[in-house]
């Protein structure tokens, strides 16, 4: 009778998600700006708004009949144009000042870590969990290859990535509201980047730099910009 290979078990509580944007947001509040907390909540929920609104792309996919690899690649195109429009909003709804957008960034950050440690939570219980839905679990991790090997250090560094992602872009924005387009254009292609590398190639080390490099060099844009609305 063949079995599923065992394969390492995320941890059953992924604290490692909220980790890096948490140390990113009382550093910034230590050293930085004071805090801003509505900013902070309309970033959360930005990046939350941003997910709702994606939802209607899948829908329509699926009722074309598109393939699931086909879908895959849509949503991803869409995610930058998406999210990027919401954070065009939600800055033009509550100011584009060097503080508002800096606490924006880091509460879309947060809002996203967030859900993704929900997320973690509730598959890690499933995961654990016997009978036949435990196993079903157990082999789709398995069917994942050496992304689902992965240390969770690794989340905590995408994580950390994203976080600058996120505030640089926000900075961007604030700057000037046309640089949404290329905002999301940026966004869009560090998605596009994560995803090609890591089923090209399946190591973590270069899927994690994809995501760094770029996000790294969106966030030293942003705070040169930033020196403009100081």
């Amino acid at each position: 009778m063949d079995e599923t290979p065992p394969v390492p078990l995320p941890p059953a509580v992924p604290v490692h998600l909220i980790l890096s944007p948490l140390a990113v947001a009382l550093a910034v509040a230590a050293l930085g700006p004071a805090p801003h907390l509505t900013a902070l909540a309309v970033g959360a929920a930005g990046w939350l708004a941003a997910m709702v609104l994606r939802a209607p792309v899948a829908l329509a996919g699926r009722a074309a009949g598109l393939a699931p690899e086909r879908l895959g690649l849509v949503l991803l195109l869409a995610s930058g144009p998406v999210e990027e429009a919401c954070r065009l909003a939600a800055l033009w709804l509550w100011g584009g000042d060097l503080r508002t957008a800096l606490w924006l960034g880091l509460g879309w950050a947060l809002g996203e870590a967030l859900a993704l440690f929900v997320g973690g939570l509730v598959s890690g219980r499933v995961l654990r969990s016997p009978g036949d839905q435990g196993d079903k679990a157990r082999a789709h991790l398995a069917a994942q290859g050496k992304a689902a090997a992965a240390h969770p250090a690794w989340g905590g560094l995408e994580r950390l990535s994203v976080t600058g992602l996120h505030v640089g872009l926000s900075l961007w924005i604030a700057w000037n509201p046309w640089l949404a387009v290329p905002a999301a254009l940026a966004h869009t292609a560090v998605n596009a980047a994560a995803a090609t590398v890591m089923k090209r190639t399946g190591r973590m080390a270069l899927t994690e730099a994809a995501v760094a490099v770029p996000s790294a060099a969106v966030l030293a844009v942003g705070l040169v910009l930033a020196l403009a609305l100081s």
